[in-house]
């Protein structure tokens, strides 16, 4: 399956930086928020970021050798991304195809992850200053 991949873009890094940037984006999620992160490189620069309900967050890690994505990137479930970074040490490569597949490689092993749509943001309702009262039906208590 992998021989079918043809690199579009790339980026070596460390892969506990990388996980400790991940991790700053994570805790930003609020409980309601659609879990999704954004991947994209830029120069030699790897960019992860997310949009939660209170507004976008974004870090970098420095990569050694980088082929650019484009502005827009790739958006990623990070469910999927956390249990192999969570495994991994040393040099890891990040390998997008043109339609967003990602392979990350690293200690000798591999993980493959699908890209998804962005992320649903959900507006704040708004809270109605007026409570209708419960009109109920008044029952005769008989003793």
């Amino acid at each position: 399956m992998l021989s079918h991949i043809k690199p579009y873009a790339y980026a070596l890094v460390n892969a506990k930086n990388f996980f400790a940037t991940y991790h700053v984006i994570a805790n930003s999620f609020r409980a309601t928020d659609d879990l999704c992160v954004n991947l994209k490189i830029l120069e030699t620069t790897v960019f992860i970021g997310a949009e939660t309900g209170s507004g976008k967050v974004q870090a970098k890690v420095k990569a050694e050798k980088a082929k650019p994505t484009s502005l827009e990137g790739f958006n990623y479930s990070p469910r999927l991304l956390v249990d192999f970074l969570q495994r991994v040490s040393g040099p890891l490569e990040l390998i997008f195809d043109e339609t967003g597949f990602l392979v990350l490689k690293a200690n000798q092993s591999f993980c493959a992850v699908p890209p998804r749509g962005p992320a649903r943001t959900q507006t704040p309702e708004k809270k109605n200053g007026k409570q209708g009262k419960r009109k109920g039906k008044k029952e005769d208590i008989a003793v």
